[in-house]
């Protein structure tokens, strides 16, 4: 299994992405099938800064984590999904590689 991340920071550029592969890959897709549906919310606003990170888990189908809430895309839908004290948000970043290390911890921080 792999999984892409993508940390929504930059305006203009690039966001920082990575490759989750095996055994972290599958634990992340797990942690995602396990978050709770939650009441239904507006989709994120962009804006300046972090906005979440996205994790592409399947041909068409994203989670959107923001705010304690994970957007699940597939077919020009979503619904939304409950990311309790942001733990899966955390987690995800924390698998940053090292080139994107600094970054992901600051991110950390801010949630």
């Amino acid at each position: 299994m792999e999984l892409t991340v993508r940390v929504q920071v930059f305006s203009g550029r690039p966001n920082p992405s990575w490759i989750l592969e095996g055994a972290t890959a599958e634990d992340i897709a797990q942690k995602c099938r396990q978050l709770e549906p939650t009441e239904q919310v507006s989709e994120p606003v962009g804006m300046l800064g972090y906005n979440g990170c996205i994790i592409d888990l399947a041909q068409g189908e994203y989670l959107h984590l923001v705010n304690g809430t994970g957007y699940l895309y597939k077919d020009n839908h979503y619904r939304c999904m409950a990311d309790n004290d942001r733990k899966l948000e955390a987690t995800v970043l924390r698998t940053a590689p090292t080139e994107w290390e600094t970054l992901a911890n600051a991110m950390l921080q801010s949630i």
